[in-house]
């Protein structure tokens, strides 16, 4: 039982490769970024990147005729840069496939237990046993949860590509 929990556990948990880091050098003017100041309350600033100066500050515009916001690099928790947004054809289908996937998971894991509770409590005078009710509930599952992934995808359309801090 302890070995499928583990590997149960470890199957909800996929790997995905993050986007390759861009240098604080390589960053064009005009870009917009997301900077996560450390203190105070981690606020996150949003706005088009203006220039850096040699003493580490970043000017950044957060409102359009507004008044630049400076922020020194020991400030930075965390900066990203803007990438090129998806589709929402793109968008939605990711998020249908991690909906699907998630689904699968949650199956499979349901019809396991089942399959176990039946195995040490069988039940001969049952209309439905404990498999048989869990793969009729699953059905629901395996249907709902890609539409659900599509539009938590949908929400998702921004790519962001962090930004290295150290030149």
């Amino acid at each position: 039982m302890r070995r499928f929990m583990a590997l149960a556990l470890l199957c909800c948990l996929p790997g995905q490769k993050p986007l390759a880091a861009q240098r604080i050098d390589s960053l064009a003017v005009g870009a917009i970024v997301r900077v996560t100041l450390i203190l105070p309350l981690s606020d996150v600033v949003r706005g088009k990147y203006l220039a850096r100066d040699s003493t580490g500050l970043l000017t950044i515009a957060s409102d359009p005729g507004g008044t630049p916001v400076t922020v020194g690099l020991r400030e930075i928790d965390n900066l990203e840069m803007r990438g090129s947004d998806r589709s929402a054809g793109q968008a939605f289908g990711r998020g249908a496939a991690w909906g699907a996937l998630t689904g699968l998971e949650l199956t499979v894991a349901l019809l396991a237990f089942a399959a176990i509770s039946d195995s040490n409590h069988p039940c001969d005078g049952c209309f439905l046993n404990n498999t048989a009710a869990a793969a009729i509930g699953s059905v629901p599952i395996m249907l709902f949860s890609p539409l659900v992934g599509g539009l938590i995808g949908l929400s998702f359309r921004e790519r962001w590509i962090r930004v290295r801090l150290i030149p």
